[in-house]
Formats: structure tokens, C-alpha cells, sequence
């Protein structure tokens, strides 16, 4: 009998490992945590135009930094259906760069724009135009205004109210 638990309790634990390994699996782990198999691949499409080679690492710098902060406001959108684009132009006869973004969503399209007296200025000024329009667009498709608290009207408190004198 004491033979028999033993066997029976290496069993077990031959099963148990067995579960935890096969759980651990790559097709296992994406199964059981979706929103992790999804993130690892390719991000949002980024495409530029009229932007001067000897700008275009700073562009590409602070794109990759807002790019981030996007992807993690916009996680329930598709990676392959946004797009962002970016456009710079140098004003003539003026040291001012005006970077214009437009970003393609599957529920609509948003624009900013950006203007400074460097390229990083109006790139930082566009994707902080950029963050607010993002967040009230989804704050309107997801109807947060019908969802609001709508806030009771106070009475007036003893101290507060009128005397009669």
C-alpha cells in the first residue's frame, strides 16, 4: 500500500510538471494572455514627407518617444489601422518650422500642428495637440458624457442660510 501512494504521489507530480510546462508554452501563453501576443508586434505605421535629411534624426527621436505614449492610449485600436503622418515645413524668410500630424483611426482622423522657432519646438508642440485631441476623441466614443455623474444640487446648510433679521 505504502508502494502504491508513492508511485501514485510521483504521478502526480509528473502531471504537475507536465501542466506547468505545456502552460508556459508560447502557444499556451498567447492563449491565456492575448493582450501580451498582441503588443509584440509591429506598432503603428509611421510615414513622413518634406522632412530634410539633416532633420529627420530629430524628427525620428522624438516620434519614436510620442509614438509610445500613443500606442499605449490607443492599445485597443489594431496596430496596422493606425496611421501617423508627420509633415514639416520651413516658413520663408523666418526661422519658424511648422510640423503638421495627422493620425488615421479606424473611427476618424485627427490633425495638429505644431509651430516653434526649432524643429524639435513645433514637434513637441504637435504631438502635445496631438495627446489632448486623442483623448477627447475617445472620451467621445466611448460616450463618457453619458456616463458622467451628474452631480446633485446642494441645499443650503443652516450657517449658510438667510436670516429672517
Amino acid at each position: 500500500m505504502a508502494h502504491f501512494a508513492a508511485a501514485f504521489r510521483g504521478e502526480v507530480q509528473l502531471q504537475l510538471t507536465l501542466r506547468g510546462a505545456m502552460l508556459d508554452s508560447l502557444r499556451c501563453h498567447d492563449f491565456f494572455h492575448p493582450q501580451l501576443a498582441t503588443h509584440q508586434g509591429a506598432s503603428m505605421k509611421i510615414t513622413y514627407s518634406h522632412v530634410d535629411p539633416e532633420f529627420r534624426a530629430i524628427i525620428e527621436h522624438e516620434t519614436e518617444r510620442h509614438a509610445a505614449t500613443l500606442n499605449r492610449i490607443l492599445k485597443r485600436y489594431s496596430p496596422d489601422l493606425v496611421v501617423l503622418h508627420g509633415s514639416l515645413e520651413k516658413t520663408p524668410r523666418k526661422t519658424e518650422f511648422n510640423f503638421s500630424l495627422n493620425l488615421n483611426l479606424p473611427t476618424g482622423t485627427l490633425h495638429a500642428t505644431g509651430v516653434g522657432a526649432d524643429v524639435l519646438g513645433s514637434t513637441k508642440a504637435a504631438f502635445a495637440e496631438l495627446e489632448v485631441q486623442v483623448k477627447k476623441h475617445q472620451a467621445k466614443v466611448r460616450k463618457d458624457y453619458l456616463w458622467k455623474r451628474k452631480r446633485a444640487i446642494a441645499l443650503p446648510t443652516p450657517r449658510e442660510a438667510p436670516s429672517s433679521d
